[in-house]
């Protein structure tokens, strides 16, 4: 019967423990990250949902619906009012 043992350097251990180290901490990072877009979807569905419930409220209070925001320097939006050729001379 013979025995076989297994030497490992400190070298080995740093270099096995750094690529566990780095492979956990990805893994962690990415988890993370999965969860917070779930998380934001969610969010933004729930945000659209109540949007859409506000602006059936406006309409049908009669009141006008606002525009969206234009940023300077931005192209027209398709929802923008048209100015006549009339109203800019």
């Amino acid at each position: 019967m013979s025995h076989f043992t297994i030497q490992f350097s400190i070298r080995d251990i740093l270099w096995t423990t750094l690529v566990a180290a780095i492979a956990i901490s990805w893994w962690m990072d990415r988890k993370a990250s999965a969860d917070s877009s779930a998380e934001l979807r969610a969010k933004l569905s729930r945000m659209s949902i109540e949007m859409v419930k506000l602006e059936q409220d406006v309409r049908r209070l009669g009141y006008p619906t606002p525009m969206p925001p234009t940023l300077p320097n931005s192209p027209p939006s398709r929802f923008a009012p048209i100015k006549s050729q009339a109203a800019t001379r």
